[in-house]
């Protein structure tokens, strides 16, 4: 099969326009879902924590079977002043059972505040719609959390 010089163009302005426009649209969706579900949980509570994503980049490869879930969960800081925060999270699948147990790293977030839950997993260096909060070798589903408020 031979590819003429139109094809490769539009190929590359795919791969080039259309990849990261993807990524940025599942990022801004995973911000409103977090959004609207710390929005909705329980107003009494100091803390709240919100599963947006758990998928695979199985996209980009041939072969899936190897492939580690990429889990997005978020953290609202519902009261009026900045906390540090460390949130131990246990990652259950959807029966509810055990696919990992890790530690964020210590957050600082302000009043009000949404942000992504980081842990050692977490990619600094990656572009923020690239992040993610940590990997489990099976879909995450559900989680149970603790976590240690400061300052």
């Amino acid at each position: 099969m031979e590819i003429n010089w139109w094809d490769g163009t539009v190929l590359g302005f795919l791969f080039i326009w259309f990849m990261p426009f993807g990524q940025k649209l599942s990022y801004v969706m995973a911000l409103e879902q977090a959004m609207n579900a710390t929005e909705n949980a329980n107003g009494s509570e100091e803390i709240t924590l919100s599963l947006v994503k758990s998928e695979s980049n199985c996209l980009t490869k041939r072969n899936c079977s190897n492939e580690q879930f990429h889990n997005v969960i978020y953290v609202k800081n519902n009261m009026d002043e900045p906390k540090e925060i460390q949130i131990k999270i246990r990652a259950l699948d959807k029966d509810q059972q055990e696919l990992k147990v890790i530690d964020s790293k210590i957050m600082e977030v302000g009043a009000n505040e949404l942000q992504m839950v980081k842990t050692e997993e977490t990619n600094q260096q990656s572009s923020i719609w690239n992040q993610y909060s940590f990997q489990t070798d099976d879909r995450m589903y559900y989680f149970q959390h603790h976590f240690a408020i400061g300052k």
